[in-house]
């Protein structure tokens, strides 16, 4: 499983929801599940994007963008981990890329 993990403030919101269907609707190699660190966040906020693959949840006030590691002690030793920042706007291929680099390097890699 592909799964991507990030963390977003309310500022960049519009270019969330663009990296959003950016990574779930318009990869030539989507993600299979993101989760969404939402950091300044009081409550989940009803308004963003939903999909199947979506999951969000609350950081908290002394965590950092790191968080998104955190995802990494719940995933399947064969499941792939893509960290995202949430004021880029990766290109298509980013993914598919990704994996390409990481099969030929071998999976215990980081790149």
């Amino acid at each position: 499983m592909i799964v991507a993990s990030m963390s977003t403030i309310p500022e960049r919101r519009e270019i969330f929801f663009r990296l959003v269907d950016r990574m779930l609707k318009e990869q030539t190699c989507p993600v299979d599940k993101l989760y969404v660190c939402l950091h300044r966040y009081t409550a989940l906020d009803p308004s963003l994007p939903q999909d199947g693959k979506l999951t969000y949840y609350l950081g908290k006030p002394d965590q950092g963008p790191w968080v998104r590691y955190s995802i990494a002690e719940k995933l399947a030793d064969e499941d792939i981990l893509i960290t995202l920042d949430d004021d880029t706007i990766y290109p298509i291929n980013y993914i598919e890329k990704g994996i390409s680099d990481l099969s030929r390097i071998g999976k215990d890699a980081a790149i």
